[in-house]
């Protein structure tokens, strides 16, 4: 997976960090895959719905009640109901724990990772996406 594979994989970031955007966006372009980006939910709902990317990246807080807002939009799509998205947040999982486990199993809290962490979480989602398909194919 990554610069080798025939098809370039999409995937999106939704994160209003521009730092954090920027070097994850970077890395992931360097590391094959084709790469989208929206710096709030609202666009990045519009990206989601009309480029169906692979994977989402979302950055999820507490305060951001327009990321479970997303999640519900993708719940009521076709697509959506089996895009994978990984939640990214600064907050502590047991705090968001509710709200979280309704959108994603994967869950990055920032102070905890490297972006080396972020990719090869990223990278294992969507080989096991591609196995689950390959099966069901």
């Amino acid at each position: 997976m990554g610069k080798n594979d025939n098809r370039r994989q999409k995937i999106l970031i939704i994160e209003d960090e521009i730092p954090m955007l920027e070097t994850v966006a970077t890395r992931l372009v360097y590391e094959g895959f084709y790469v989208l980006k929206a710096k709030n939910e609202e666009r990045g709902s519009d990206i989601a719905f009309n480029e169906h990317p692979d994977l989402i990246l979302l950055d999820a807080t507490p305060q951001k009640i327009d990321s479970i807002t997303i999640f519900e939009k993708l719940q009521k799509d076709d697509w959506g109901k089996k895009v994978d998205v990984i939640i990214l947040s600064k907050t502590d999982y047991n705090v968001v724990a509710n709200d979280i486990s309704r959108i994603s199993n994967d869950y990055i809290m920032k102070s905890d990772c490297k972006l080396k962490d972020i990719i090869k979480k990223i990278k294992t989602k969507l080989k096991k996406r591609q196995l689950l398909n390959s099966v069901i194919a």
